[in-house]
């Protein structure tokens, strides 16, 4: 669970570090473009699509997902 934008931010931060991945490698592995990959990592905001794409390119299953991700899908 992330509480804030800050919480994310920092979370994905370590994990692109531990997952031993460049920014640009998590955009292509994820198909999301390289200017929401470096948003996202500099300010932790992005659609809720763009960060569950993120999520499974890292590897990262969220145990509880917000209402809106219901109907969010996890592929890359």
């Amino acid at each position: 669970y992330y509480r804030n934008a800050d919480t994310l931010r920092r979370e994905l931060a370590d994990e692109l570090i531990l997952a031993g991945m460049t920014d640009v490698e998590l955009a292509r592995k994820s198909g999301q473009p390289l200017a929401s990959i470096r948003f996202l990592l500099e300010h932790g905001y992005a659609p809720v699509g763009t960060v569950m794409k993120v999520f499974a390119a890292l590897g990262i299953t969220p145990a509880n997902l917000p209402a809106e991700c219901v109907g969010c899908r996890m592929e890359a």
